[in-house]
Order: C-alpha cells, then structure tokens, then sequence
C-alpha cells in the first residue's frame, strides 16, 4: 500500500503523512514482515490548500474581471451610438443643408472619434476573449477572395494617403472552404493596418491567400517596410507591447495580440520572418473544416420592399438613440412609434394594425425586462409583427419559440445604414410570408 493519509491522536489532532507499506520476503517468497514507513507531509498538505485558495480567488477575479468588461462595453456604447448617430446625420445632411461647411467637417471629424473610441473598446473586448480562451468560432461558407477584397476597401483611404500600393494574389478561381469569416477578416485588417502603419510612403504591400494540403488556409501579408529587430519579433505578439519606433506613432497594442490569440484559438499558428530595413511577412495557417463545400446555390428570387410603408415600434430607454433611430426611419418614410420601457412597449403594440407590416426593433438589455421576453409577449399581440434586435453587450442566443420571427440583430452603435437594413430585412420577410 502507498497513499496519503491523515492521523488522527488522542487529542483528536490530525497530521497529514504519506504511508508506504511493503512486504518483506524469504528465498522461497514466504512473507516474513512488513517494512512502514510514515511521512509527515504537512507542508505539502498547507501548499496544496493555499494553491486551491489562490485558484479560487484568481477564478472570482477573472468573474470580476468580465463582468465589468460587459458592463464597461455596455456604458461606453450606448453614449457612443448618440455621438456617432446624431453625427452622421448632421455630415450627410439628411434633413437638408447645414450652412457652414465647416459644421460639416466637424461632423465628420465627432463621427471618426466616435468610430476610433469604438475601435480600442472592441479591441480591449476582443483581447479579453482571447486570454481566456472565449474567442467564439462561427465556421460558415467563405470565399476567400471576396474577405480579402472587403479588408482591401476597409484600409484603403489609409494606402492612398501614403501612396501604398496594396497587392493581392489568391488562385483563379478563388478558393471556397468553411471558416469563421469574421476571423478572417479581422485577422487581416489587423495585420494588414500593422503593415500600412510601419510601411513609409510609396512602398508596397501584398496579401496572399491559398490553400494548403487538407484545404488548411495559408495567408500571408508582405511589405517593405521598416522591418523588425530580433528583440521585437520576439515580443510583438504581448497584448500592449508597442515599438519605440520614430518613424511611425504609437499604437495601442493589441492588434497583433488579438490576431495571435485568435489564430491559436482557431488551431493554428503564425510565423514571421523580418529584417530592420528589410520588411516583414506574417504567414497565417488555419486549419479549416474537413471536407470541400458544395457549390453555393444561387439565391432564390425574393420581393425587397421598398423603403417606407411599415409601421416600426422602437423601443429603447436611452432617449438619445430613440431621437437618432426615428430620424433615420422616418427619413426612409416609415412611420415610428417610440417607447422607452417594456410596460410602455406592451400598451403602444395595442395600438398597431395587425394586418400592417409591422416590427418591433428593441433594444436586449431592458431595465426592467429581458429584451427576448419582451418580444415573445409582443408576437403573442401582433403574431404578424417581424423582431430585430440591439444590444450594447454581447450577441444573445434567440430562444426557439420565437426564432423564426426574429430577423436580425445589430450592435450598438450602429450605422444608420445597418439600422436602417436590418428593418428593410424585416420588412422582406413580411413580404415573403405574403
């Protein structure tokens, strides 16, 4: 026998030891005695306990630590939509010209601090998500062509306004497989804004993507730009580590570190190869679904209302985004009844005409009532009526029961346009149920 233990004395005192029993023999294998040896091993008992506390507090902090990112992403998006909202209304003068043209560019100057502000929250989110493991993979259809022509357009106005001439090389015809297609994406922006950022006017940057043996995804991202030494290849994936480099500003540091985090997630890995002058290339492997997908069936014909003619319940708490959303809506001339509660929300859907092409576009984080409970009160008014919803947290599971009347989601803060789209699905849906 050999195990812990725990003694126990008169006194009713307990040590913790380690026991070793083993059986002496003679030359004809007769047992002759028993040999016990008896180790205290109260340390290690004491070490094993602090570790086991450790865990627990570091798991509770970990808790803590989402639950205020949640909360953190919450706060600072709801006032963001207003911002971004109410400038983007003012820059495209949607209700007719502002006058000074200078209003305009200041408008347009709000709207790309607001669209800035937004991009370090998501980083902040997305970096969390990826040190603890939580970096969701939704694998889908992808043609690769088409994810590296929409990064392309997304980094665009930054090549032109250093004269960066932005090179592509994929197959013909393009690859299709199944991966996660916001992955994709999001792990090309970051590299590719890395390699415009650290590329000195009229260089030169090319994007690759092929596909390797057992239809693994290769992306590569070339430029000749400033290059990196040995010390920083070592440390360029650290979430915060940002160069000392003059010749280009600091950035916040975790582009490169969301993209290696969520390669690892993905099952992958990356590799780079770079010399100080020389340029540098990040090559991406990926390992997509086994398995070659079925070409993609050309879309069935479908009647796409035009804009107007429905009637839209918006309901949200924040007056700001109410104020926002109706000037969006009502300009594509749809009528808006807004409530700003979920007890207003059941009273205002009395009101609807059940045969009208009706949706409710609510908001998921209601104060006083789950957004998803909510709408299934409201189907159960008006069975015709059509949910899109919006959140400033994170994207919600819809419960079954009410899933095929949901057509849509959309993040907070939204476009005016991906508000005004996704009601425009809605709507379609009313008009193929017709």
């Amino acid at each position: 026998f050999a195990g812990e233990a725990i003694l126990r004395d008169r006194d009713d005192k307990t040590l913790p030891c380690f026991i070793d029993v083993s059986r002496g023999e003679d030359e004809a294998g007769d047992v002759i005695r028993y040999y016990a040896s008896i180790t205290d091993i109260t340390d290690l008992s004491q070490t094993r306990q602090h570790l086991a506390q450790k865990n627990l507090e570091l798991m509770a902090a970990d808790q803590a630590k989402s639950r205020f990112l949640a909360n953190m992403s919450h706060e600072l998006r709801t006032p963001l939509n207003a911002i971004m909202g109410f400038s983007e209304v003012i820059k495209n003068e949607m209700f007719g010209p502002v006058g000074l043209p200078q209003y305009v560019e200041y408008a347009v100057d709000i709207h790309n601090s607001g669209a800035h502000l937004l991009a370090i929250i998501n980083d902040i989110l997305d970096l969390s998500k990826v040190e603890a493991g939580k970096f969701e993979l939704s694998e889908e259809e992808v043609d690769l062509r088409e994810v590296i022509a929409a990064v392309g357009n997304l980094v665009k106005g930054r090549s032109e306004e250093k004269d960066i001439t932005l090179e592509t090389i994929i197959p013909d015809p393009a690859p299709r497989l199944y991966a996660d297609k916001r992955t994709l994406k999001q792990m090309l922006l970051n590299l590719l804004s890395n390699a415009i950022k650290f590329t000195p006017k009229g260089g030169h940057v090319t994007i690759t993507g092929s596909i390797g043996g057992n239809n693994e995804i290769l992306l590569a991202v070339s430029d000749n730009g400033i290059g990196m030494s040995p010390e920083t290849r070592k440390r360029v994936f650290e979430p915060f580590f940002t160069t000392k480099s003059r010749a280009v500003r600091r950035g916040r540091g975790m582009g490169l570190a969301i993209v290696y985090g969520a390669v690892r997630n993905a099952g992958g890995f990356i590799e780079i190869e770079s010399r100080p002058g020389d340029g540098t290339t990040f090559r991406v492997h990926i390992p997509a679904t086994d398995g070659i997908p079925e070409p993609i069936q050309p879309p069935t014909e479908s009647r796409v209302p035009s804009a107007g003619g429905g009637t839209i319940l918006l309901v949200d708490e924040d007056p700001a985004i109410r104020d926002v959303a109706r000037a969006a809506l009502e300009e594509r001339d749809y009528s808006v009844i807004t409530a700003d509660s979920a007890e207003d929300a059941k009273a205002k859907i009395q009101t609807l005409d059940v045969d009208d092409r009706n949706v409710a576009v609510v908001d998921l984080d209601l104060s006083d009532e789950l957004g998803t409970r909510l709408a299934k009160e409201l189907l159960e008014t008006c069975p015709s009526l059509r949910v899109v919803f919006m959140t400033a947290s994170e994207m919600r599971d819809i419960p079954a029961e009410i899933a095929d009347r949901v057509t849509g989601q959309i993040a907070k803060p939204f476009t005016l346009e991906a508000l005004t789209g996704a009601v425009a699905t809605a709507m379609t849906a009313h008009e193929v149920r017709r």
